[in-house]
């Protein structure tokens, strides 16, 4: 506070700005002006004295163009400099708990910019160390408050919980262990210990009803066990039906691609003993798929000697 009203009689805004001692003696003041000025008034300190200097009539009435700074305070500083003139000049000290920073768009102070400098500058202004800690811890409080309403709520709910199914079952575990997560970072002592007793009661006593529930379970897990061994089973022999499949479709494509290169020949070729070979290679695995009926309606035009070797070759 002392460092605002400093700012009255130093900075180019006060509006005791022309009430500044003489020999640089540091000062605070405040100005004070009634409506219609039927008061007027001018409080000032030093490290040394305090005066304050009033000015009206007994009956009030309106002073037009007298205030706080001017008849009130021309008396304080004139008085002011007379008391002072063998003082050496001495600034104010500042309470402990008093910092300097930096602080943000919303006045709060930016940590990690505090200074035991006390010398004020643009961007910087004076916090209370002890204010700002008891704000701090006045903050926990309600953040624990509120997490501790947090945990009561789930602590009722797991106190509510029954086994009513093998979900209950399985997330029983779940749900303990983060209920005693949620318990553990209480602060306070004894409400944290109240919290872990109620819910491990409430475990115990669940346990007691999940006895019932393992036949249950166990019969249930068998039984997945064996439909997921069975859906195994069954993708495996789609997968070999598959490949089988598209490997009578490869073969029957290359025969005929084979075949289709005998169907431009009006005499037999050097190479037709092979191509026809090659044929009969992929004839083996068709099983019938390819007869040698379609290769005559095929090649009909062929020498008869091509149709013979192709009934040699089985094709």
């Amino acid at each position: 506070m002392t460092d605002v009203l400093k700012g009255v009689l130093n900075e180019p805004y006060g509006t005791g700005r022309s009430l500044k001692l003489d020999n640089g003696q540091i000062a605070a003041g405040k100005t004070g002006t009634t409506n219609s000025s039927k008061d007027v008034w001018f409080c000032g300190y030093t490290k040394y004295y305090t005066t304050v200097v009033w000015a009206g009539y007994d009956t009030p009435r309106a002073m037009p163009g007298v205030y706080g700074a001017s008849v009130p305070g021309g008396i304080w500083k004139n008085f002011m400099n007379q008391i002072h003139k063998n003082k050496k000049p001495q600034d104010f000290t500042a309470p402990s708990g008093i910092c300097l920073a930096k602080y943000d768009s919303k006045g709060n102070m930016i940590k990690g910019t505090e200074s035991t400098d006390l010398k004020r500058t643009s961007g910087r202004d004076f916090f209370s160390i002890t204010i700002l800690k008891a704000k701090a811890a006045y903050a926990d409080n309600l953040e624990e408050a509120s997490y501790e309403k947090k945990v009561r709520r789930k602590l009722e709910t797991f106190e509510k919980l029954t086994i009513q199914s093998m979900a209950d079952y399985y997330t029983l575990e779940i749900s303990y262990q983060e209920l005693r997560d949620m318990i553990s970072s209480i602060e306070d002592d004894d409400i944290r210990k109240s919290y872990a007793t109620r819910a491990k009661n409430k475990y115990d006593s669940l346990k007691d009803e999940t006895v019932k529930w393992k036949d249950v379970v166990k019969a249930y897990e068998e039984q997945q066990k064996e439909s997921n061994a069975e859906l195994a089973r069954e993708k495996k022999t789609a997968s070999k039906n598959a490949r089988n499949k598209q490997l009578r479709k490869t073969r029957v494509a290359l025969a005929n691609t084979r075949l289709k290169a005998l169907r431009g020949y009006d005499y037999q070729p050097d190479n037709m003993v092979t191509l026809l070979e090659k044929s009969q290679e992929c004839g083996r695995g068709m099983q019938g798929i390819f007869r040698i009926c379609k290769l005559k309606q095929q090649i009909p035009d062929l020498p008869y000697r091509i149709i013979y070797v192709a009934n040699e070759s089985g094709i």
